[in-house]
């Protein structure tokens, strides 16, 4: 089977990933991630134990979030080295065992 060329977009994520979320650390971002949240957290499960995804996860701010309110969480991006860079953060957290890492192009 013949090698798939990375898509312009996930040569970018690739190359960015360990400075990802630096970018977006700013007053701007922080109301924006404050905002998202009030929205996101209504149509996370009460139930613990019910499988949760962060798709197209990036450094996996989200994910994380998750995973502190104690869900286990699947880590999906289409760029490896974004997956690598969430899953580098999460094991800094000691939280890797409630945690998978999937890179795939949704």
């Amino acid at each position: 089977m013949a090698r798939r060329r990375r898509s312009g977009n996930q040569r970018y994520h690739d190359r960015v990933a360990g400075r990802y979320e630096s970018i977006y650390d700013d007053a701007y971002w922080q109301w924006h991630d404050a905002l998202t949240w009030e929205h996101l957290k209504r149509f996370i499960p009460r139930d613990l134990t019910s499988a949760v995804a962060d798709l197209g996860c990036g450094s996996g701010k989200w994910g994380r979030r998750l995973l502190k309110s104690g869900y286990r969480v699947t880590f999906v991006d289409l760029s490896a080295k974004m997956v690598d860079e969430a899953r580098r953060q999460v094991e800094e957290m000691g939280l890797g065992a409630k945690a998978e890492f999937i890179q795939a192009d949704l």
